[in-house]
């Protein structure tokens, strides 16, 4: 795990950040295909204020957009920040203490 700043990390080479919805680590696979559904994703390469596209997707859970560092939750979240739009958090200390 690589820290790029107090709110990502390079997990497995991918941007990775803490969803205060979910209550834990999302990443986006821009370098290589996501395993697990062969999406990919594209990154402005902005480590303070990110863009990603298109919307991350993790199915009966959580649906979001990263727009210059801000977080859009879509309203099939099935958490409390659905349909808010909130700014990236800073990692939980375990994450970092990890690396």
């Amino acid at each position: 795990m690589q820290k790029l700043n107090d709110k990502w990390v390079l997990l497995g080479g991918e941007p990775t950040f803490w969803c205060p919805g979910c209550r834990q680590l999302h990443r986006f696979h821009v370098n290589k295909p996501s395993p697990d559904t062969g999406a990919r994703w594209t990154w402005d390469g902005n480590i303070d204020a990110p863009t990603f596209s298109p919307s991350l997707l993790y199915p009966g859970k959580c649906h979001l957009f990263i727009w210059e560092g801000w977080i859009r939750f879509l309203g099939d979240c099935q958490h409390e920040l659905a349909d808010q739009i909130v700014g990236v958090p800073d990692l939980p200390d375990w994450v970092l203490e990890g690396e």
